[in-house]
């Protein structure tokens, strides 16, 4: 029997739905995970920019007058495209990157140099990164970073791939010219002369004096090259000649070792003790390091992976090679301490730099640390991942609203062909 008042239908207990239930709800969800993960994203880039911002003694400073340091890290920057101002203030080196040539301040800012077709090599800070000498306008150049100051030396016929030599003083450099030339000796105050040596020069030996290396093959022993280190003031008066005396046979013959500059490149240290000479051969070049007193090698060489036959820098008495791996595009800074190699100073494999040259102060100065320092690993480069995720999400969301408008076109074409009236469409009399 029923009970009395009873509903004979069954009731529905009706739950409230959370948000993830409903499709507004999780449209709306979606909408502040998205906008918390581009406020995470935003903040973590604005912390690693101001933990990478440039020093505040970098180049451009006033009253700087030589460079404190160099950068750890060379990676993708806005704005580095733009070119070399007037007085930008002491320089830490010079790079080729993407077939340009540009400078590099000691917090890792760059302004790119005119363009030098064939005389990339040429463009080379003085020891204390305030001169810049440069090919501009088809003709050698020496800037003063700090005034704008320029010397022009229209007649000095440069040879490709020339190397030139700064004095440790950072007053004057030798520029190898055309073969069969004597060396031009230019200074910073506009002075030039020449200098015609025993061999092919090496660098400076002092303020007045200049190491010259000459050679002849020896039959007796095969491709054994006897390589003699010379050093003359000058005034062109010989003070003393020192044989290299290396460890293990060269790798390469006299003419390639003291002519090609694609086989060899040699460079004196700033203090005049010792002689550095990379041989190229196989995989891998050979550096050798000798003293200029007895001409006894100094060390064990060390093999260098090296492009372009890239010149020496030094920091001290250490010689700081560039290192370029063509499979990855790695590059590196190295500097050769006794039989180990230490790196100073990477470069995003994006850049693709081939060579860099660094000023002495520069390298024996303070280095500017970066978040992840001189670690290759490819997450570290994130400032070249930003820029490539960056510009493929532009892109996406550009291709994305072209999509939605023209499907909310056509979606409105075909309202308005439905809605229109055909010319065969009946129409009521009411």
């Amino acid at each position: 029997m029923p009970v009395t008042g009873a509903s004979e239908h069954p009731q529905v207990v009706v739950y409230p739905r959370t948000w993830w239930q409903t499709p507004g709800g999780r449209r709306a969800g979606w909408r502040r995970g998205l906008a918390g993960a581009v406020t995470v994203l935003v903040l973590a880039v604005a912390v690693l920019l101001w933990l990478e911002r440039p020093p505040t003694n970098g180049a451009g400073g006033a009253g700087e007058t030589a460079v404190a340091g160099y950068p750890e890290r060379a990676d993708i920057k806005f704005g580095w495209r733009r070119r070399l101002p007037d007085a930008p203030g002491p320089a830490a080196g010079t790079i080729q990157a993407g077939g340009s040539v540009s400078a590099v301040s000691d917090g890792g800012a760059r302004w790119r140099l005119p363009d030098q077709p064939g005389f990339g090599r040429t463009a080379k800070l003085s020891p204390d990164g305030r001169y810049l000498l440069q090919y501009y306008r088809g003709a050698l150049e020496i800037r003063d970073l700090i005034d704008g100051g320029r010397s022009s030396f229209p007649d000095v016929d440069v040879r490709w791939m020339t190397d030139p030599f700064w004095s440790p003083d950072s007053s004057r450099v030798l520029v190898p010219t055309a073969e069969d030339d004597p060396v031009v000796v230019l200074g910073v105050d506009g002075s030039q002369s020449e200098l015609t040596g025993p061999g092919v020069v090496a660098g400076w030996a002092g303020r007045a004096s200049v190491v010259w290396l000459a050679g002849s093959g020896d039959p007796a022993r095969g491709r054994t090259t006897v390589v003699a280190a010379k050093v003359v003031s000058l005034a062109g008066e010989t003070l003393r000649t020192v044989e290299l005396q290396p460890e293990s046979p060269w790798r390469v013959s006299a003419s390639d070792l003291l002519e090609t500059p694609l086989d060899s490149t040699v460079s004196v240290a700033p203090d005049g003790a010792q002689l550095a000479i990379i041989e190229r051969g196989g995989s891998e070049d050979e550096l050798r390091r000798f003293s200029l007193r007895d001409g006894m090698q100094l060390a064990a060489p060390v093999m260098v992976s090296r492009a372009l036959s890239c010149p020496i820098s030094w920091a001290g008495s250490a010689p700081v090679v560039h290192t370029y791996e063509r499979e990855s595009g790695r590059a590196s800074v190295v500097r050769v301490v006794d039989d180990r190699v230490e790196r100073l100073i990477v470069f995003a494999p994006r850049l693709e730099v081939r060579c860099s040259v660094w000023a002495t102060e520069a390298l024996t100065g303070q280095a500017h640390s970066a978040v992840f320092g001189t670690n290759e690993a490819w997450w570290t480069w994130w400032r070249s991942h930003l820029t490539s995720a960056t510009g493929i999400g532009l892109l996406g969301s550009l291709l994305v609203g072209v999509w939605r408008w023209l499907r909310k076109r056509a979606r409105s074409w075909q309202e308005r062909s439905i809605r229109k009236p055909g010319p065969n469409t009946e129409t009521s009399a009411g």
